[in-house]
């Protein structure tokens, strides 16, 4: 399995993911949502008040799609990864965004 950390600059994001590109996929996830075409579980929230924040856990798939998603969000000062799993390519890849 590769592992690895990708960092993207804001400008980065951008130039990879074109706003209508976005739309359309977006729009996309929508309709096989409403269509039971995804999988998509309750979200996980987990208050941590040592660090004076919280988590959120998400995850989804398409169904048919080649690879699904792992988000982790979190409050304040927590750092999450968002993990990206190909089990197609026995890959997975933890993006984490960058400064603007």
């Amino acid at each position: 399995m590769t592992t690895g950390v990708r960092i993207l600059r804001h400008d980065e994001v951008r130039t990879a993911l074109p706003m209508a590109a976005c739309i359309d996929a977006v729009e996309a996830a929508f309709v096989a949502y409403s269509t039971g075409g995804a999988q998509i579980p309750s979200v996980i929230h987990l208050d941590v008040p040592e660090a004076g924040g919280e988590i959120h856990v998400k995850a989804g798939h398409l169904d048919g799609a080649p690879a699904y998603e792992f988000v982790l969000f979190g409050a304040n000062t927590m750092i999450l990864p968002r993990l990206y799993f190909d089990p197609a390519h026995d890959t997975a890849q933890e993006v984490q965004l960058g400064a603007r």
